[in-house]
């Protein structure tokens, strides 16, 4: 320790010679640290890896459940021939009769399960990694299978999104308003522009589609004639399509009804449909259903869906590298400039971007109350306010160390990585109220400012080294973890560990620097 202390001793007289630039050093490594900051990213929580893989299709919405079902075996083929990765592979089609998850027979959700990872293929001698992977399960499927729409998630996360915010992406445009076909064209305009994003990937918009309905548009002129009124009408359609029960048999103490209604086959059959009878008003006379009006046949929504009281749709986002806020904050300002939205309609980004939002704000008041609490603290404790001050400049030099540590290991700016910084904090302000508390016990001894810097700089080196060091390696295995959860824990790790070095740096270096005034330091040189 003493070998260490008079090295330090060495290193602290040096960056006294150098004062300035020391210390514009330490400014311009703070300045750089808020520049990069803006360009790390930003996401509400890491994307966990639940080890299987989710390939949500779509597919045309008037397709058959036949035709869709062959092309989800044409899918699985392509996925097994293409990647020996996959384990095993099982998919859901349309919906069930318990209906809890339910889905037109255009949709399905593949399932993979993949084996080792030692087993997977290299790419330029590295092992791929799972979203790679993805990637190529993917290409296979567009390579062999084309006209569906795809998009990659994972099991759980697929249900969490879809049961918070009604929709299977952590990011959602959601588009409210009284129109079902003017969304429709909204939520196509939108989805074409954030295709052309930076940091765009999966883009689809979450449509149940159109069908073709027949539907009996009566001619009221040909009603008045024939004496017939719209419940008449309204009876012989709802007889001959649902059908009307007229009767039962009885076996036992078991009863059926008797349902009279057109056959299965000749309800699609706008010819036969018109033969329905229909009687007179007066009851003088029996017509044919066609006598008075016509079938037509004419797209239909399949279903609309409705939040908050309004019609919603809604164009789904998967972002890629991890930065669901600045994907946005790119996107807002282009959609504002280039979509005008009519009124009574409404755009709104929900999901990742909407929590981030929320949490971001609420962790910011945390963080701000703290950092006053634990300054009138200090205050309390040092009674000197420009004292204070020198002991609160640790926290930007900590976070930007923090931040540099982010950088350095490509992850983006999370909630988990926020409260590792409000940890940095509390770390850094007790650094520095130990080098400060020492640095008043020797002044009140009557040492001079230099002298008392230095050597409360140098005796207090092993305290300071020791929260330093426990506080870095202990966070060492969670910041290099690789099992389940790891996602959450590197951020926070990372940032608490490089932001002690930077800290640290401050507080025995820089901080002792600015104890001492100018005019003071002129005079004992």
């Amino acid at each position: 320790m003493d070998w260490l202390r008079a090295r330090y001793e060495a290193l602290f007289l040096l960056c006294r010679r150098w004062r300035w630039p020391v210390i514009g050093t330490a400014v311009l490594l703070a300045a750089s640290a808020g520049f990069l900051g803006s360009r790390l990213g930003a996401d509400f929580l890491p994307s966990l890896d639940e080890g299987w893989l989710v390939v949500e299709v779509q597919r045309n919405p008037q397709i058959s459940l036949a035709k869709s079902l062959e092309m989800e075996q044409m899918t699985e083929r392509a996925i097994r021939a293409d990647v020996p990765e996959v384990r095993d592979l099982f998919a859901r089609i349309g919906m069930s009769q318990v209906a809890t998850d339910p889905q037109g027979a255009n949709q399905n959700d593949i399932y993979i399960s993949f084996r080792l990872r030692a087993e997977w293929r290299t790419i330029n001698g590295r092992l791929v990694s799972k979203s790679e992977l993805a990637e190529i399960v993917k290409s296979a499927i567009q390579r062999s299978v084309p006209g569906q729409e795809l998009e990659l998630n994972q099991p759980i996360a697929v249900r969490f999104d879809e049961l918070l915010e009604g929709v299977r992406t952590d990011l959602a445009v959601k588009l409210f308003g009284p129109d079902y076909d003017e969304l429709d064209a909204l939520a196509n305009q939108v989805a074409d522009l954030l295709r052309g994003e930076p940091g765009d990937g999966e883009i689809v918009v979450d449509r149940t589609g159109r069908t073709d309905t027949m539907e009996f548009r009566p001619n009221r002129a040909a009603m008045l004639r024939y004496m017939t009124t719209s419940d008449q009408v309204n009876n012989a359609v709802a007889i001959g399509l649902a059908g009307r029960t007229v009767g039962r048999i009885a076996e036992g103490e078991m009863f059926y009804p008797v349902t009279v209604r057109a056959a299965e086959t000749n309800r699609q059959d706008p010819q036969i449909l018109n033969e329905l009878p229909l009687r007179a008003a007066d009851g003088s006379q029996v017509l044919a259903l066609g006598n008075i009006g016509a079938w037509v046949k004419k797209p239909s929504v399949t279903a609309i869906t409705r939040e908050r009281a309004c019609r919603r749709e809604a164009v789904m986002v998967a972002v890629r590298n991890a930065d669901a806020v600045g994907f946005v904050n790119r996107a807002r300002p282009h959609i504002r400039a280039k979509i005008k939205l009519p009124e009574g309609y409404r755009l709104e980004f929900e999901g990742a971007y909407k929590n981030w939002e929320s949490g971001s704000r609420r962790l910011a008041a945390a963080g701000a109350l703290f950092l006053l609490l634990s300054l009138t603290l200090v205050y309390a404790t040092l009674k000197n306010w420009r004292q204070t001050a020198l002991v609160a400049l640790g926290i930007p030099l900590a976070m930007a160390g923090g931040i540099y540590g982010l950088w350095w290991r490509g992850l983006p700016l999370t909630l988990p990585a926020a409260v590792g910084f409000v940890t940095l904090g509390g770390l850094s302000l007790l650094n520095g109220l130990v080098l400060m508390s020492y640095l008043n016990q020797l002044q009140a001894e009557g040492m001079g400012p230099l002298a008392a810097a230095l050597r409360s700089a140098t005796t207090r080196l092993r305290p300071v080294l020791m929260t330093a060091l426990v506080a870095g390696a202990g966070f060492v295995p969670m910041a290099v973890s690789q099992g389940m959860g790891a996602e959450l824990q590197r951020p926070f790790a990372t940032v608490v560990i490089t932001g002690i070095l930077s800290s640290t740096t401050l507080t025995l270096l820089l901080l002792p620097l600015l104890l001492p005034s100018t005019a003071e330091l002129e005079a004992v040189q």
